[in-house]
C-alpha cells in the first residue's frame, strides 16, 4: 500500500492573505501538517502542490518536497481539490514514474491533526480495503437558525439533526489514486469515516481561527 501525502497550498487567500505560512506557535501553518505527515511513518512521500514560491520554500524547510509549481489555471478560487490532486498525480507519473496506490490529502488549514490520526486513518483504509477514508467529528446537536424580519426582530427555528450525524473536518482525505482519476471524487461508494474529536478538528480560515488553534495547542501542553 504505497501512499503519497499531498498538501494543497495555493498562494491566493482573500479572507486571510498569507494564511498557509502565517505563524502558529512560531512555525508556518503548513509546517504543522508536514511534521505530522513525516512523523506518521506511513507515507512514502510528502509533497506540496503550490503556485507560490514562498510557500514552496517554507514547505521544503519543514521537510516536504515541492518538485513543481501548480499552474495558475489550477490555483483559482473555483479550482477543486480533485483537479489539483489529479494534476499532482499526473505530474509525478509523467516526470518521475511515481504511481502511488493511494493519495492522502492533508489540508494545511488543519494543524491540530496528529501523526497518530494519520496512522489510524491509513490503518482503517487497510482494514476495510476502502476506496476512501475521510475524517469526521460529531458536531453540536440541534443547532438553531435566526432569520431577520423587517422590523428588526428575528424568527428562531431549531433544526432537526439526527443523533448519529457526522461532519467532515477537512483534516484527512485518503483515496485510491485510480478511483480519484477515474471518478474525480474524494467520496466514492466505499468511503469510510475516521472519527476525530472536535478538539483536533479546527479549520483555520481566518485570523481568529488561527488564534483559537494556538490557544488549543497551548492548553494541550
Amino acid at each position: 500500500m504505497t501512499i503519497l501525502g499531498l498538501i494543497l497550498a495555493r498562494g491566493g487567500s482573500k479572507r486571510f492573505p498569507g494564511k498557509n505560512i502565517a505563524l502558529l506557535e512560531g512555525k508556518p501553518l503548513i509546517a504543522h501538517s508536514i511534521e505530522a505527515a513525516l512523523a506518521s511513518g506511513v507515507l512514502d512521500r510528502v509533497v506540496v502542490s503550490t503556485d507560490a514560491e514562498d510557500i514552496a520554500q517554507a514547505a521544503v524547510a519543514a521537510g516536504a518536497e515541492a518538485p513543481f509549481r501548480r499552474p495558475t489555471a489550477l490555483s483559482a478560487d473555483k479550482t477543486t481539490s480533485e483537479d489539483a490532486m489529479i494534476h499532482a498525480l499526473e505530474w509525478l507519473d509523467r516526470e518521475e514514474g511515481y504511481r502511488p496506490e493511494f493519495v492522502l490529502l492533508l489540508q494545511p488549514t488543519s494543524p491540530l491533526r496528529t501523526a497518530e490520526d494519520i496512522r489510524a486513518c491509513v490503518a482503517l483504509g487497510k482494514e476495510k480495503d476502502a476506496d476512501a477514508v475521510v475524517s469526521v467529528f460529531t458536531p453540536h446537536k440541534h443547532p438553531c437558525t435566526a432569520t431577520p424580519r423587517p422590523d428588526g426582530t428575528v424568527a428562531v427555528m431549531r433544526e432537526t439533526v439526527p443523533d448519529d450525524v457526522l461532519k467532515l473536518n477537512g483534516a484527512l482525505y485518503l483515496v485510491r489514486s485510480r478511483v480519484l482519476r477515474e471518478q474525480r471524487t474524494l467520496y466514492p461508494a466505499r468511503t469510510f469515516a475516521y472519527r476525530m474529536p472536535a478538539s483536533r478538528s479546527a479549520d483555520v480560515d481566518t485570523v481568529e481561527d488561527l488564534e483559537l488553534a494556538e490557544a488549543i495547542l497551548r492548553a494541550g501542553r
